[in-house]
């Protein structure tokens, strides 16, 4: 007696599918919120049919991918959720206008150290000394 076979829908059934007019993977992907891996995944999928790449590679490439974008709109949101002046950046900051104490550790703070760790930074001081420009750029 033979088991049944069983019944797959066409989109599941055989790899011209993902060729056909409606393919359900883009719609999969962003319902599983990779919305990246959506957008570029006929790309990278024919990048990786041309160069010969194995599955891992072509996954790895695309979760990399995803990781990256997401990281980005992540640092996006925070700086604008975190209400500092826009445009103010390290190249634009004139370190003469701070504070001798402030110019000593200027080089502790930028090496990001209190970042990683999680650290708060309390800026206080007289107006227009550059503390939310200060701010600004370590974020």
């Amino acid at each position: 007696m033979n088991a049944p076979t069983p019944s797959f829908p066409p989109a599941f059934s055989s790899p011209s599918a993902s060729t056909a007019l409606h393919d359900p993977l883009p719609l999969l992907l962003r319902g599983l919120n990779l919305p990246t891996i959506a957008r570029e995944h006929a790309e990278v999928l024919a990048r990786a049919e041309a160069k010969n790449w194995g599955y891992r590679r072509f996954l790895l490439h695309l979760m990399e991918t995803e990781a990256g974008e997401r990281l980005s709109r992540r640092i996006e949101r925070q700086i604008k959720e975190s209400g500092l002046p826009g445009g103010e950046t390290l190249g634009t900051l004139d370190p003469a206008r701070l504070p001798e104490k402030i110019r000593r550790q200027l080089p502790t703070l930028l090496d990001a150290d209190l970042v990683r760790r999680g650290d708060n930074l309390l800026c206080f001081g007289l107006p227009d000394r550059g503390k939310s420009h200060l701010a600004a750029a370590l974020g």
